[in-house]
């Protein structure tokens, strides 16, 4: 026994030396791995930072790709399972793309479908109920700052892309600007000042006249900012800019007073854009030097809120303040505006898109500032279109509002009928 002890204690000794040796060489490359992925970590931190890497490709990277996407909203006289119909709706998870002429493009996939008519029904900004809805009851998800999506811009794409994912609602500024080879003064889209947000005005009408002329069931409405020049763009100017354009002044509906027409009315008289103005020239009344009765003013028909909110609580801490009517002029509004985008010191914020961008946010603070104001809301303005769920939420609030206006038509034919 002691023999074999012995024989037992030597081997274990012998054995642990090539242990040791194997030992220190794994530590050795764990180490070296360690350093790599500590740097490629560290790498990949500071081209978020300074934007060289996109934060998606990170999220990505550690969570997965996910393509499941957001289930299209049900509703009982809207066929989900075809996108079809005149206007040629993106299935689930396709990559849109849109080829504008001189203006920036991007790749985008957007998991819900917009276009949800039948194939032979009739369609009205993606659904066929929303046909029975006047302009002023639909709900019209819109891009704010539209035209800026370069440095320091407010979307991560292009406006043209944002109207093929479904957006119909449009805020643009408009400027007076000198064009840098012939030194006169042109019309041009920017953010405030120019050089910052700048697109050439010619291209975007086109853009979006080539879009109407594509999707003869789709409305777009357009909200100018009149942004900047000495004197300020009017909203006569603009429009003879934009009458250049084949089509356009058919396509422009024009306010006679009263209600505002159904979506059904609209398109039956070739009535694809619906355009309003604010700021520069007070044009309340359409008659005066500058203004013209097919840009209408827009607070002449509409409430908004507050748009300066640097922070999520800002919004969510306090609805009857973030929700208040800060600007319109009329008591009982035919369009109440919710403005739902953050501004910091930097710019307009992507993170806080991320957040006030998702359902249950604007579901939320739609509800709320119903609730608060008794008005209906019918247009919501974001930042980065791209982040979030506004188009979902919109359509479902649609659907909702035909199937109860539905229900008080049919009231009001039964009581009529029995009175």
């Amino acid at each position: 026994n002691g023999k074999r002890f012995k024989f037992q204690l030597q081997k274990e000794k012998s054995d642990k030396g090539p242990y040791r040796k194997e030992s220190a060489g794994l530590n050795k490359k764990w180490c070296i791995l360690s350093m790599f992925l500590f740097f490629a970590i560290l790498g990949i931190a500071f081209g978020v930072i300074f934007g060289v890497i996109p934060t998606e490709f990170v999220t990505d990277l550690f969570n997965g790709s996910n393509n499941d996407g957001a289930q299209n909203g049900g509703g009982e006289d809207d066929d989900d399972s075809n996108t079809g119909g005149d206007g040629g709706g993106e299935g689930p998870g396709l990559t849109l793309t849109y080829t504008p002429s001189q203006s920036p493009t991007s790749q985008l996939s957007m998991s819900y479908t917009f276009m949800q008519c039948p194939q032979n029904g009739e369609c009205c900004n993606g659904l066929e109920s929303s046909c029975d809805l006047k302009a002023s009851e639909i709900m019209w998800p819109t891009v704010h700052n539209a035209m800026h999506d370069g440095l320091l811009g407010n979307n991560d794409g292009p406006l043209e892309d944002a109207l093929e994912a479904g957006y119909r609602g449009l805020l643009l500024d408009v400027c007076w600007c000198d064009n840098q080879d012939t030194q006169e003064r042109v019309l041009v889209f920017c953010h405030g000042i120019c050089g910052l947000g700048e697109r050439n005005f010619g291209d975007v009408i086109s853009n979006i006249n080539t879009f109407l002329d594509d999707n003869p069931t789709e409305i777009i409405l357009i909200n100018f900012e009149i942004s900047y020049g000495n004197p300020k763009p009017t909203p006569h100017e603009i429009w003879s800019a934009m009458n250049q354009y084949d089509g356009i002044a058919k396509k422009t509906y024009i306010h006679q007073g009263g209600d505002f027409p159904t979506m059904r009315q609209l398109l039956q008289n070739s009535k694809q854009l619906l355009l309003f103005k604010h700021n520069g020239l007070n044009c309340l009344n359409t008659s005066d030097d500058g203004c013209t009765k097919r840009i209408p003013e827009f607070f002449k028909y509409a409430v908004e809120t507050r748009y300066e909110f640097d922070s999520v609580a800002a919004i969510k801490d306090n609805y009857s303040y973030s929700c208040k009517g800060d600007r319109g002029f009329v008591a009982n509004p035919d369009f109440y505006h919710i403005n739902n985008f953050v501004t910091k010191i930097i710019g307009p914020s992507i993170d806080a898109a991320k957040t006030i961008n998702e359902r249950s946010f604007l579901e939320k603070r739609i509800s709320e500032c119903e609730r608060i104001t008794k008005f209906n809301a019918n247009i919501v303005s974001v930042d980065f279109w791209q982040q979030g769920d506004l188009l979902e939420v919109a359509q479902e609030i649609n659907k909702v509002r035909a199937k109860s206006l539905r229900r008080r038509s049919l009231r009001k034919y039964i009581y009529d009928w029995f009175h």
